[in-house]
């Protein structure tokens, strides 16, 4: 069941990533610094619901970047991760991505995925362990 699952969430991203248009080749553009009330390295960004979000990979958080009308993101966090549910005390956080209403963290430390489903965590593969 859970292979089953597996295999239709990497096919749809799999999907998704093919059926986009042609990049938009940037000419000019600038980088403004993401504002936050604690100093983070974002890891990663997706789009939920016509939001940003990023994580940070010496945190246990998503953040949700809100930008500003002058251009600058600020950095709020959406949701803490409580990586003892999960069994694990870091998760070294290296990327995120958004199936369905769910996020996706990749942990670099563990080499799987966190799914964060509502306020359930789960690991993927998840084999009852």
């Amino acid at each position: 069941m859970y292979l089953d699952w597996i295999k239709s969430v990497l096919l749809s991203l799999l999907c998704l990533g093919l059926a986009q248009a042609e990049p938009i080749k940037l000419n000019e553009f600038q980088v403004f610094p993401i504002n936050s009330s604690k100093q983070i390295e974002p890891s990663g960004l997706t789009i939920k619901d016509h939001q940003l979000f990023t994580v940070c990979d010496d945190g246990s958080q998503i953040f949700h970047l809100e930008i500003s009308e002058n251009g600058e993101a600020n950095a709020n966090i959406h949701r803490n991760i409580k990586v003892g549910e999960l069994g694990a005390m870091n998760l070294d956080m290296e990327g995120i991505t958004v199936v369905n209403d769910d996020f996706f963290i990749v942990s670099e430390v563990h080499h799987k995925l966190v799914r964060v489903n509502g306020e359930q965590l789960h690991w993927v593969p998840d084999f009852g362990s």
